[in-house]
């Protein structure tokens, strides 16, 4: 490629996406050794037992990427609602990011306006969230410390708009 003309930093470009989403798709491949199938019950947290309803997919973004995980999948008959244990191991239940994405967004938002965040993020990791993503990961990254009795961020400006 180089002794065709193209640039160095294309080349790079290149490289980084194939890798990116070769690493998403090993990450997919080893998430899906465990789907966290619990047995026929599980507990669903508010004293009741839960019973296996079969499995789901969902989606997860990622630091490399959109990753599909299939769950095992429980519904509690007394709360009526379901749940996937496994996605409180992965730490993703209630959320579509993965820790380490959140984390990387969380960041992002806090040192620019969100929507300057999600173009850089987009050029710099290949990660597509918008604003409203970026505000969201950054107030939660804000109020983790704040429930555990820790120093609080500095405020920041408005987001973009």
């Amino acid at each position: 490629m180089l002794g065709q003309g193209a640039a160095l930093g294309v080349l790079e470009q290149a490289m980084r996406a194939a890798l990116t989403a070769a690493g998403a798709r090993l990450l997919e491949a080893v998430l899906a050794g465990d789907d966290g199938h619990a047995g026929p019950r599980a507990d669903c947290g508010h004293g009741h037992q839960a019973t296996f309803a079969g499995c789901r997919a969902r989606t997860i973004t990622t630091v490399l990427g959109p990753v599909r995980v299939t769950r095992a999948w429980y519904h509690c008959a007394q709360c009526r609602r379901g749940f996937a244990p496994r996605d409180e191991q992965l730490g993703v239940a209630g959320a579509s990011l993965s820790p380490g994405a959140a984390e990387m967004i969380a960041r992002a938002g806090a040192e620019v306006p969100f929507g300057k965040a999600a173009g850089l993020l987009a050029d710099l990791a290949g990660i597509s969230v918008n604003a409203k993503a970026i505000e969201r990961s950054a107030e939660a990254a804000g109020a983790a410390p704040r429930a555990a009795g820790g120093p609080r961020r500095p405020p920041r400006s408005a987001p973009e708009t």
